[in-house]
């Protein structure tokens, strides 16, 4: 092969790579945006805790938050994580006193202040249990990004929705969020790390 096609396939070779760099370039700028609010968890929301009580995030502040959407009826993950939950606020201990788990329903219809009064008395004392219009709980699933459907015609209708559980500091800013698959010790161990952090 002379020196002259040799380089003339080096030069092509750069080239390609140049272009495919930069279409990647350009994809991820276009992205950017998108990824970042898909990272914006969290926001401003007014509803009703299980002693009737109106709360605001402001009634949080300065409180580490742990944050589940569910609902009273759900037959298993809702009760599962709840309890986990409830084995976290114990193993933290002392740290345990700057935690506030929060409870939120993605079921207005049926989940009243009255029975997500009774539903509290089966986890950790320190849940709070948040019900409100279905308008108010809307709008705290969007700050979240969390899905919910209704499925099911009559009255024993289920609801399919997320089942993350986010973590979040001192001042309500994100910081990450915990599946099904998270265990008791991991949970724990980044809420003392908050925590202390903060």
């Amino acid at each position: 092969m002379s020196t002259r096609r040799f380089m003339f396939i080096i030069m092509i070779l750069i080239l390609a790579l140049a272009a495919t760099g930069t279409a990647i370039w350009l994809t991820l700028k276009s992205h950017r945006g998108a990824i970042v609010s898909v990272l914006d968890i969290g926001g401003p929301f007014s509803l009703l805790d299980h002693t009737g009580k109106r709360v605001t995030e402001a009634d949080y502040a300065g409180r580490v938050q742990v944050i589940f959407f569910g609902y009273t009826y759900c037959p298993d993950i809702c009760p599962t994580e709840l309890s986990r939950i409830s084995a976290v606020m114990d193993a933290l201990g002392d740290a345990a006193d700057h935690v506030v788990p929060i409870f939120v329903t993605v079921d207005p219809d049926r989940d009243t202040v009255e029975v997500m009064r009774d539903y509290q008395q089966s986890f950790h004392p320190g849940i709070q249990m948040l019900t409100g219009k279905p308008a108010e709980i809307a709008a705290m699933q969007a700050h979240y990004r969390v899905y919910a459907q209704r499925v099911g015609a009559d009255e024993n209708y289920l609801m399919d929705h997320s089942s993350n559980t986010f973590l979040m500091d001192r001042a309500g800013t994100f910081v990450t969020h915990f599946t099904q698959r998270s265990s008791v010790e991991d949970m724990t161990a980044r809420l003392r790390a908050v925590v202390e952090k903060s």
